[in-house]
């Protein structure tokens, strides 16, 4: 039983280091989601300026191509918004998921632990009951001694 605890002692120990390694994967997660976010602020803001420029544009005698540069611009700073937010949702999913391995990682830990707690138990009951038998013995020989001596 004591290999069993052993073996059990060493697995707990690779269970915790996998937790902290999920734990360190899932800190990053939500840093690379909080840049993507930071990022589609910045394109949302690159976006709006584009706008107001072909706005301003609008308002005055313009030519064809600078019109057309202008919604050209417009159009690339929009697809460079949906990209950040594809990015945003994509980091988002990840943080999920690596927050879900951490919530897995510490159950499949915490599972361990138990085990290994009721072995630790049923071990010690064992030396109990094995030194309860041996004082049982001992009291027995000396009981018996004791009628022989009478």
């Amino acid at each position: 039983m004591k290999s069993r605890l052993a073996r059990l002692a060493k697995l707990t120990e690779l269970r915790k280091k996998d937790l902290e390694d999920r734990a360190a994967r899932l800190a990053a997660a939500h840093q690379a989601t909080e840049q993507a976010r930071e990022r589609l602020v910045a394109e949302e803001a690159a976006h709006h300026l584009a706008e107001v420029d072909r706005s301003a544009l609008a308002q005055g005698g313009l030519e064809p191509e600078t019109w057309r540069t202008a919604n050209e611009w417009l159009e690339l700073r929009e697809l460079y918004r949906e990209a950040a937010r594809r990015r945003v949702a994509l980091a988002e999913v990840a943080a999920l998921r690596a927050q879900e391995q951490v919530l897995a990682a510490r159950a499949a830990l915490r599972r361990l632990e138990v085990l290994e707690e009721r072995l630790r138990r049923a071990l010690s009951k064992t030396e109990e009951r094995k030194e309860s038998k041996a004082h049982d013995e001992i009291a027995a020989g000396r009981a018996a001694a004791r009628a022989r001596t009478r």
